[in-house]
């Protein structure tokens, strides 16, 4: 069999994306949408942000949210890398052209990340915090969108999160207050 050409890959990449976008269309109209599971994707999705905005710091928003911008980037790019990879699945998506699990991404994670880094301003007090926030996040939680058949594991265990989303929480705090200072500075 002769190798393809490079527009042959290019086109059969291309039918093969369009195809699953259909699929995707197709089981969210018919399974997805409305479940128990979809609404509590959406409320996972809206939910942390207005808790979030009842509690922050509004003296330190561009700071916080800084944070939280950081998180949501570092977050969703693992996010689709490792799920590429085929670490991990989603049963269940709030809208099917949405990055995969848009309400942890987006939403819930960034938010705890914030309210953490808002709440702990001094490095002992935050890496306390940030270790029991990357446990809370990467065990508790995941099991639970796996009960709730919304997350599935394949080649991944749960544990393999806390030392991810605990460096994440040094990367953005370092990075934010670098930002800060030099903020600070140039003024």
């Amino acid at each position: 069999m002769a190798a393809m050409s490079r527009d042959q890959y290019i086109q059969m990449i291309y039918d093969t994306d369009q195809h699953l976008t259909q699929l995707r269309v197709e089981k969210w109209l018919n399974l997805d949408l409305f479940s128990w599971q979809w609404w509590i994707l959406v409320v996972l999705l809206i939910l942390p942000w207005l808790i979030w905005w009842k509690y922050a710091d509004k003296k330190r928003l561009p700071e916080i949210f800084i944070v939280g911008l950081m998180v949501l980037i570092l977050s969703s790019y693992m996010d689709a890398i490792l799920s590429e990879l085929g670490l991990w699945n989603y049963h269940y998506w709030v809208i099917p052209y949405w990055p995969r699990l848009i309400s942890a991404d987006f939403s819930f994670i960034p938010v705890c990340f914030m309210l953490v880094y808002q709440k702990y301003r001094t490095w002992p007090s935050y890496l306390a915090a940030n270790a029991l926030l990357a446990f809370l996040l990467a065990v508790p939680t995941e099991m639970i969108l796996v009960w709730a058949d919304i997350f599935q594991m394949n080649l991944w265990r749960s544990y393999y999160g806390i030392p991810i989303f605990f460096a994440m929480g040094i990367l953005v705090r370092l990075l934010t207050q670098t930002l800060m200072k030099k903020q600070v500075q140039a003024l």
